[in-house]
């Protein structure tokens, strides 16, 4: 039963008694918790794929970090430079490279390239860390709308990384990696060093790396006299080489050019009147190779083998080495007209590179078969713009033009070549069945010229042939001939030098005997013109070159000596060790028997022929410097004597009629091969030795009357005339330890009187001790050979000798 005046309590939920009444809901109250809930959850949530992205950001740049190249310094920055040869005055021959690159230091770069390159690739490199991180975004978002890596935002400092310390690909972990180490690298350099090396380093077109070479490519100058008009030019090639280059592409060149010379201006790096100005000025662009280069080119690949040889061609094409060598232009010059002419006229003689002339002269038509090496008279067929057409026989077929310039000498084929004309012709190509499918003119002679300092010992011309463009073979370095009897100067030398025989010395031009070893029959040397001319003194046989004297003053001297003497003053070779060695059948080449000479012309004092005579680094580390003093290998007046004999081969013998009008004192010996195959002069002034060698590269006969005084000489003679114009030569005065003494021609013994006289020089203890007899008198000996009645008929000598080599003993 209820109560009555009193209200029963409500129950909550909780069945507790007395509870308050919940307050009634707000509309939307609830929603308001859930958003609350959710923002908290998810809120939660991103704080937690924070911490694990940062956690696998962390974990993703330990990992690359892990092998990342190290850090360099800026003193360990050495990229692949150009080597440059010179000569010596500096002129460039030859450059040498795998990357045409040249590092300067920051100071040759003009503040305007600096500001340049800033302004077109990283405008703000001076106040950011390494990156650009507003241009990261803005790539990033670029990259993604596109799915591609096809924007970029590098820094300098980060292409400074992708060049010298990553790989160029544009991949994630590249990517990661150039950003870890762009910060590095900030630390570690300045930005002055930094920037120095991006613009040492970075590409400009056509093989050029970097500003300094990229200078002297687009504009012919250095870096440090780049104009702004030039800088800019320069900066706006960086973002791409090839599109951009002002040398292939001018207009876009221009307007790459205005962009950077905007931003320039828009960065205060230049006012707006520069800027103006500069805007409408041409880009001229100076492609101009120092007109040295490429020139003695013998020469320089000579020094390039060399360079190769001693350091290796990775470094020599790669270390940025300054080779300065002792080549003269002027006399590389004067050499190599010397040596083209000699051998066009030899040419002429002989009748090759050129139209046979003479009524009788017809092609060979009845050939039925050709051999190569062999030469045939083949008629001019047809003639066309560059083409030429032979018939030999039933055969007509294209005459390859080799070697082009010894063939056609300046003119056009249609000048040098017509219908009807017979030339000498050798097979340059054969068929399977035999029959020619193309000629070329017959093979000529070819040649070398060595030219030396003798007090020095510099090699100041070298010339290996007609033209270097055919043939790279230098036949001055690498060609072994034999000398013939440029070789008798080191016999007799030797001979002096043990006080065996003396100038005045009278030995019999008579036939003589001597044993070859190996060879079965005696052999017996010959005279060039096959005469004998009975008694006569050492220096008259020398300069008519008498062989049969010349092997028995070997006889006499000694086999061991004589090669004991050549080696001293300057032949490395290998030296036949039998008596043909007095004749010159050893082989040698021009610049080893034109160093020997200098031996002599320098008084005796040896020195390897010296070609380089420094070599440098760009940092200015010498690497070699060549000496500059030599060692005595014989007496001064041992050279002395034997300069003033082979001076008589100038005044009284071989080269009487070439260089008798000559008032320069010089002397000089003539050699000629078996063949004749080898012609040879070899001399020197005071101030120059020079060698001259001309001779097929496959030995084969010169022809009739070719030799050391026709072939060789000549072409000395015009080089040295050349190298001596205005120059002042005094003739050697005798040294100490040389004796003058009146002589009688005849006997060689002390005079008596003037008539028949003169003056000859002689060692100590060599001055003869007798008297010549009086005029009418006869000497003992004559005496004897009269009574007996063997003496030997002397023939009178030719009005102008020739050269003394073997004509028929096989060596």
């Amino acid at each position: 039963m209820k109560s009555k005046g009193k209200a029963t309590p409500r129950v909550g939920k909780s069945g507790a008694k007395g509870a308050k009444k919940r307050p009634r809901r707000k509309p939307g109250g609830g929603r308001g918790r859930w958003v609350w809930r959710v923002a908290r959850t998810l809120l939660l949530l991103g704080l937690i794929g924070a911490l694990v992205s940062a956690g696998l950001m962390y974990a993703v740049l330990w990992h690359y970090a892990q092998d990342l190249p190290e850090i360099f310094s800026f003193a360990d920055y050495k990229p692949k430079q150009v080597t440059r040869i010179y000569d010596r005055h500096g002129n460039v021959l030859a450059e040498l490279f795998d990357e045409r690159r040249s590092v300067v230091p920051l100071e040759e770069i003009p503040e305007v390239m600096r500001y340049a390159i800033i302004a077109a690739e990283d405008a703000a490199f001076y106040e950011h860390k390494g990156l650009d991180y507003f241009g990261v975004v803005r790539a990033t978002y670029v990259n993604i709308r596109r799915g591609s890596f096809s924007q970029g935002s590098s820094t300098i400092t980060q292409q400074v990384v992708k060049n010298l310390l990553l790989t160029p690909e544009k991949e994630i972990r590249r990517k990661i990696q150039e950003v870890l180490l762009a910060r590095q690298l900030e630390s570690a350099l300045t930005k002055d060093e930094i920037l120095t090396i991006y613009l040492n380093h970075i590409y400009f077109g056509h093989r050029t790396h970097g500003i300094e070479e990229a200078s002297r490519f687009y504009f012919g100058k250095r870096a440090r006299e780049l104009s702004l008009n030039e800088a800019a030019t320069l900066a706006g090639i960086v973002q791409s080489p090839e599109r951009l280059s002002p040398a292939k592409h001018p207009e876009r060149a221009r307007e790459r050019r205005n962009y950077v010379l905007r931003q320039m201006r828009d960065k205060g790096f230049i006012t707006e009147a520069a800027y103006a100005t500069t805007l409408e000025a041409p880009i001229e662009v100076r492609r101009e190779a120092p007109s040295s280069l490429g020139q003695a080119p013998h020469f320089t690949e000579h020094v390039r083998r060399t360079l190769v040889n001693l350091y290796g061609e990775a470094y020599v094409y790669t270390a940025g080495l300054d080779v300065y060598t002792t080549v003269d232009l002027s006399l590389q010059s004067a050499a190599e007209d010397a040596l083209r002419e000699g051998l066009q006229a030899y040419d002429a003689r002989v009748g090759l590179y050129q139209p046979l002339k003479g009524a009788k002269v017809r092609p060979d038509h009845e050939t039925k078969r050709v051999l190569k090496g062999q030469r045939y008279r083949a008629e001019v067929a047809s003639v066309g713009g560059d083409a030429v057409e032979v018939r030999l026989g039933e055969w007509v077929v294209p005459l390859r033009l080799v070697p082009r310039a010894r063939v056609l000498r300046g003119q056009s084929v249609e000048e040098r070549f017509h219908v009807g004309e017979i030339w000498w012709v050798e097979v340059a190509d054969l068929g399977v069945d035999g029959s020619p499918l193309s000629f070329q003119p017959a093979h000529s002679a070819e040649g070398a010229l060595v030219a030396i300092d003798p007090a020095s010992r510099e090699v100041v011309a070298m010339v290996g042939g007609y033209d270097y463009q055919t043939s790279v073979f230098n036949r001055a370095a690498q060609a072994l001939r034999q000398t013939g009897s440029s070789f008798k100067p080191f016999v007799y030398g030797a001979a002096l030098e043990a006080k065996i025989i003396s100038a005045a010395t009278v030995i019999d031009d008579a036939p003589k005997v001597f044993h070859i070893p190996g060879k079965r029959e005696p052999w017996s040397p010959k005279n060039f013109d096959n005469k004998f001319k009975g008694p006569m003194r050492v220096r008259q046989a020398l300069a008519e070159s008498r062989n049969t004297i010349a092997v028995d003053v070997l006889e006499r001297v000694g086999i061991g000596a004589a090669i004991d003497f050549s080696r001293r003053i300057g032949v490395s070779s290998k030296l036949v060790d039998n008596f043909t060695l007095a004749l010159g059948s050893s082989e040698m080449t021009a610049l080893e028997a034109t160093n020997a000479f200098a031996t002599f012309a320098s008084g005796g004092i040896f020195q390897e022929p010296i070609f380089v005579w420094r070599i440098s680094r760009r940092d200015g580390t010498i690497l070699h410097e060549a000496p500059r003093t030599g060692r005595r290998v014989i007496g001064e007046d041992v050279a002395f004597v034997m300069t003033s004999m082979l001076r008589s081969v100038v005044t009284e013998g071989t080269a009487k009629r070439t260089l008798g009008d000559w008032k320069v004192y010089s002397v000089g010996k003539t050699g000629t091969s078996n063949g004749p195959n080898d012609a040879w002069y070899v001399g020197y002034s005071p101030r120059l030795a020079c060698g001259v060698y001309v001779g097929y590269d496959q030995p084969r006969d010169l022809g009739s009357g070719e030799g050391g005084g026709k072939t060789a000489l000549p072409i000395w003679s015009v080089f040295m005339r050349k190298a001596h114009e205005g120059l002042e030569v005094v003739a050697p005065t005798p040294p100490s330890g040389v004796l003058e003494a009146r002589i009688d021609r005849a006997s060689g013994l002390l005079a008596q009187g003037t008539e028949g006289a003169m003056t000859e020089y002689f060692l100590a203890g060599t001055v003869p001790a007798q008297s010549a007899p009086s005029r009418g008198e006869l000497s003992a000996a004559d005496w004897m050979m009269r009574e007996i009645g063997q003496g030997t008929s002397a023939q009178p000598a030719p009005a102008s000798g020739g050269d003394g080599a073997p004509l028929d003993d096989g060596f």
